[in-house]
């Protein structure tokens, strides 16, 4: 077994490692207890899970210059981050020091570990932000260089009421934000109703994983909140241009990548500049505003739908 010296405290007996091309250490796992002393005080990397419920996440990770990227802790710990005090099993860092990410649990879901039983260890944080007090359940608070907030990743199935320039929007999974603090997205727990330049849009990813809140299918501008881009599951819009051809933009249902006796839907993402509007599905397609004589708005419900081509159905005519 090895031993090596970091700017952390000596590691003993290490019995898994990695190391970069320069020779300094890539990743650790541990088998013992060491007490590291961290930019936010001392901590203790995992070295045995009694449980069986942690991810197999290695106990340190190193950045090639030797600052610290990850640990994953021992027991859930209270740490102080800008956001108040949270319990953490996992925490990134920026090489500064600061911290990047962290997680309150690290658990593993599996067959033998369900999502449930996650729940019931995962406990509510309570913090302040959009001059809103929060009380949530949480996977991650992710957060810039500075200490601002970058995005909150809800724990699956918390929602919360978000307030916005267009209204208070009840949202899943979470929301990001500018590093000015101002909302950047947030993903809307229901299809709602957002006034654009080609009429009302419903907001809404059915597709939504849930994995991180760093981007999600409501997103503002940041200047003076103006819908930058949204995601939609429900809409179908069809435009003529000058040259009076007609375009159909909509969600599709596809066949299902896990059956195929099921179909799944694509929404369809809808970005808006200065002057032109960007559509995406399977593809891609760009107008100028200017260029747009007119425009019918029509939905598809929420669910398996027939009608999966717009381009030749001519029923939403």
């Amino acid at each position: 077994m090895q031993s090596f010296s970091t700017n952390y405290g000596n590691l003993n007996n290490v019995p898994r490692y990695s190391i970069y091309e320069n020779g300094n250490l890539d990743s650790v796992c541990l088998d013992s207890e060491h007490k590291l002393n961290t930019s936010i005080g001392i901590l203790i990397p995992r070295f045995e899970d009694f449980t069986g419920r942690r991810k197999n996440t290695k106990c340190l990770l190193f950045f090639e210059s030797g600052e610290l990227k990850s640990i994953d802790l021992q027991e859930q710990t209270p740490v102080n981050t800008p956001l108040g005090v949270i319990t953490a099993e996992l925490i990134t860092f920026y090489k500064n020091g600061s911290i990047k990410r962290i997680f309150p649990l690290n658990g593993a879901i599996n067959g033998m570990w369900l999502e449930s039983d996650e729940a019931e260890l995962a406990k509510k944080i309570p913090f302040t932000i959009l001059n809103t007090n929060f009380n949530l359940k949480v996977n991650s608070i992710f957060f810039y260089l500075d200490g601002n907030v970058k995005s909150v990743s809800f724990f699956p199935g918390e929602t919360t009421s978000v307030p916005t320039p267009l209204g208070v929007i009840e949202t899943r999974i979470g929301f990001s934000f500018l590093n000015d603090g101002s909302l950047h997205s947030l993903e809307p727990d229901s299809p709602y109703e957002i006034e654009t330049p080609i009429g009302i849009l419903h907001a809404y990813d059915s597709s939504a994983m849930g994995i991180h809140a760093d981007q999600n299918s409501l997103i503002f501008d940041g200047s003076d909140y103006k819908v930058l881009e949204l995601v939609t599951s429900t809409d179908i819009i069809k435009i003529t241009d000058q040259s009076g051809k007609i375009h159909y933009l909509a969600p599709l249902y596809v066949e299902s990548s896990t059956s195929i006796e099921a179909t799944e839907l694509i929404p369809l993402k809808v970005r808006f500049d200065n002057e032109t509007i960007t559509f995406t599905c399977l593809d891609e397609f760009t107008i100028r505003i200017s260029d747009i004589v007119d425009i019918k708005l029509s939905s598809i419900p929420l669910v398996a739908n027939e009608c999966t081509d717009c381009a030749t159905c001519g029923k939403c005519e």
